[in-house]
């Protein structure tokens, strides 16, 4: 037996919608994909694609929604608002002057709470404290506000890219495929009547499926605790 010799083959957003509109049972295996109805299903599920896609950035620390994100800072400025498609930001940033021969400076996160009880807001220096503040738009902010300017490298919490262009993949790996394709048909079949019985299935596959990719998906290394409060170890 002759092995493929190419393992390259990624299903495209509108594969991976027709397979999802087939598994609810809305398309027969040749049905075309052209006219009012797929017209119909496709652009239905690709909304929902792009919902399910948006989840996955709640479901813990998945690497695929995380990168290293660099953020110029301007002197005597406190707040950042970061790009539209941040959810969060965790864990420490890396400051780094302009001309540094020093090396990169660790600035911790804090909590809303620590931010509001620094009585010195404008004091300049080099930053050590962030708070972020999330809410439709994510802004950082900065003590002591930077007196030059420098790059700050975020750990950010970004929106996988939406789906609207079919030929095109999607944001994240092909071990997801098999969770994508159960999650679309499960709300199609959902939004379009199928019957429970068949649901209940895909229901169960959908799920099976999300675990299998979540614990590939998750970071390989320990986890670290950090603590964003005042305690006893804090120096």
């Amino acid at each position: 037996m002759t092995v493929n010799s190419s393992s390259t083959r990624e299903l495209t957003i509108d594969k991976i919608v027709r397979l999802a509109i087939q598994k609810a049972g809305l398309m027969p295996a040749g049905g075309a994909q052209a006219g009012i109805q797929w017209n119909n299903y496709a652009s239905q599920a690709r909304d929902f694609l792009d919902v399910e896609l948006d989840g996955l950035s709640a479901e813990g620390s998945l690497d695929q929604t995380f990168e290293l994100y660099p953020l110029t800072l301007v002197a005597s400025t406190a707040s950042y608002a970061l790009p539209s498609t941040t959810v969060g930001v965790v864990g420490d940033a890396m400051y780094l002057s302009p001309g540094s021969t020093q090396g990169a400076t660790p600035v911790k996160p804090m909590d809303r709470a620590h931010y509001q009880s620094i009585t010195d807001k404008v004091s300049e220096g080099t930053p050590t404290l962030y708070w972020c503040e999330a809410h439709s738009t994510v802004t950082l902010y900065l003590w002591p506000v930077p007196s030059e300017a420098g790059t700050l490298t975020l750990q950010r919490n970004r929106l996988l890219a939406d789906n609207t262009d079919g030929s095109k993949t999607v944001d994240l790996a092909r071990y997801w495929t098999k969770f994508l394709v159960s999650a679309v048909a499960h709300e199609i079949g959902m939004a379009n009547g199928v019957p429970e019985t068949r649901l209940g299935y895909i229901r169960g596959e959908r799920e099976r499926a999300l675990i299998r990719a979540k614990s590939f998906g998750m970071p390989t290394t320990p986890s670290q605790v950090v603590v964003t409060h005042t305690t006893g170890w804090s120096r």
